[in-house]
């Protein structure tokens, strides 16, 4: 204390007795925290500093009134006076200090939990860099009045920063500066005091019940001690933030201890000596800062050409292959004599596994030849060597061109009764061909050829049934039991209609078998 006109008491409440008429008193903080939104569930309790900063943190201090005198008012208190360390400013600018309205507790309060805040006490309190450890001082009186007379819950002040302010302060567990917030109170002028006392914990000695009191700091500390709050009470304790108790190594290290000298060292166990460069490198060493490099013959460089890849190689995803050449956008060899094949794998059900498959010198199928086998001997096509574009040889056999000869055949049983009004007889068979066809051979027979009876004719329509063109004609006269018409071609468009119809002999007398005849008809055509 630097004189007794003013002096002052802190951790508890202490009364002092002047030699004036003025009383002073000093209250540490109940409890002290802070809020940040951007952790709207995570509680600042324990923290050494109080965060007040615009966007997301407000500091939260209640002080416990029960150590002023019983029955004291609001005209008990000439002025109360908040005490703030500035420890930090990062933004300069100013802040309000509000009401709290609603109960909280230091170890629990968060940005969710936090209670709402009332009106304001002081606003627009200026903090600078100019402030950085060194006092504000806040006058509250009218805060503390309302709170003795009961006009206002004591739940403690809010400290609401203003615009883009951010500044911290020290809260009751900074051990490092001791330097909590404090509530200094003096009070007004009228009453007696009958003594001073002072409490375990608060560091002083003096005092008394009568004449001038002297208060000083305890001498109870050895040397070399000093006096340090604790977060609750002054004790003494040697110079620095603390005792250490023991020294762990952490990651990396070796030694410590819980006694005397301890000393640390660097586990080498731990540390890269050198950098080795193992396959598909090159480079490395033990010294300085170690290089590596792809080595290019054994890793190829993707956007090399000619690039060799040696082994099996699995590719797991798709690969386009792009070349505007005219040959080879896809090159696949070897010398196996068995062949050289690419080859495709279906794993669903059902799927099978095929090749496409260059024969090989020693490969039964013939070298040179082209196959699509399944490797099971149920599904293989090969293509002998000189094999041209329109032919296909399957199992050896002869080729078989690609627009093969087809044959069509109708029937006309010899009952059917021959219209004479008309001169239309039923048709024996319809051929609707699905491409365009040629036609190359027709040829008709009977089973008896009769004498001295009409004619047995074939007609052909091209054009929807009834009526049309007439494309062929086969007479099969008195005698003749087969005619064929020799080589033809007859175009017909794909969708037409081919109808053959014949006359069969009838009303004469038969050779063999009986009258009338049955006619037997066989068109011959290739697809185009």
């Amino acid at each position: 204390m630097k004189n007794l006109q003013s002096c002052s008491l802190s951790v508890v409440m202490l009364l002092t007795l002047c030699s004036g008429s003025t009383v002073y008193g000093q209250i540490t903080p109940r409890g002290d925290a802070y809020t940040n939104s951007a952790s709207p569930t995570e509680n600042f309790g324990t923290s050494a500093l109080l965060d007040v900063e615009s966007a997301s943190q407000n500091t939260y201090i209640q002080f416990d009134l029960s150590q002023l005198p019983s029955g004291f008012k609001g005209a008990n208190i000439a002025k109360a006076s908040l005490k703030l360390y500035v420890n930090a400013v990062t933004t300069a600018g100013s802040f309000n200090v509000d009401f709290v309205n609603g109960t909280w507790s230091e170890k629990t309060i968060t940005a969710d939990l936090s209670p709402a805040l009332g009106t304001t006490i002081v606003s627009g309190v200026p903090v600078a860099s100019a402030n950085v450890h060194d006092y504000l001082i806040i006058d509250i009186t009218p805060a503390l009045a309302a709170w003795l007379d009961g006009t206002q819950n004591n739940d403690g002040i809010a400290l609401v920063a203003n615009s883009t302010f951010n500044a911290t302060f020290d809260s009751k567990e900074n051990t490092g500066t001791s330097h909590p917030p404090e509530l200094d109170v003096v009070f007004a002028g009228g009453g007696t005091l009958t003594g001073v006392t002072t409490a375990t914990g608060s560091g002083l000695t003096g005092g008394g019940t009568t004449g001038n009191l002297n208060l000083a700091l305890t001498n109870s500390c050895a040397a070399s001690q000093v006096l340090q709050w604790n977060g609750s009470s002054w004790k003494c304790a040697a110079v620095g933030t603390g005792t250490i108790t023991a020294v762990n190594p952490g990651a990396g290290l070796l030694g410590g201890g819980n006694s005397g000298a301890v000393t640390l060292s660097v586990d080498t166990s731990k540390v890269v000596t050198g950098v080795s460069a193992r396959t598909g490198l090159i480079g490395g060493g033990t010294g300085g800062i170690p290089t590596l490099y792809i080595d290019p013959t054994q890793v190829p460089f993707l956007n090399a050409a000619a690039n060799i890849f040696n082994g099996n190689q699995s590719i797991n995803g798709s690969v386009n292959i792009l070349n505007n050449a005219t040959y080879q956008p896809l090159f696949v060899q070897s010398s196996s004599n068995f062949g050289t094949w690419l080859q495709l794998n279906n794993t669903s059900t059902g799927g099978k596994n095929w090749a496409i498959l260059s024969a090989g010198g020693a490969n039964s199928e013939g070298a040179g030849n082209l196959g699509i086998t399944n490797f099971t001997g149920t599904g293989n096509i090969y293509l002998e060597g000189n094999v041209k574009a329109n032919t296909l040889s399957v199992n050896n056999d002869t080729p078989m061109s690609s627009n093969p000869h087809m044959a069509f055949s109708g029937f006309m049983a010899g009952n059917l009764n021959y219209d004479v009004n008309t001169g239309l007889a039923p048709f024996g068979g319809l051929l609707i061909p699905d491409r365009n066809i040629t036609i190359t051979r027709i040829s008709v027979s009977e089973d008896s050829p009769g004498h001295d009876c009409a004619d047995a004719i074939l007609n052909l329509d091209n054009i929807q049934y009834p009526g049309g063109g007439l494309v062929a004609q086969l007479d099969l006269g008195t005698g003749l039991n087969f005619v064929d018409s020799g080589p033809l071609n007859i175009a017909v468009s794909a969708g037409a209609w081919i109808v053959i119809g014949a006359t069969p002999a009838h009303d004469c007398v038969p050779v063999f078998g009986t009258s009338p005849s049955n006619v037997a008809v066989n068109v011959q055509y290739v697809m185009q």
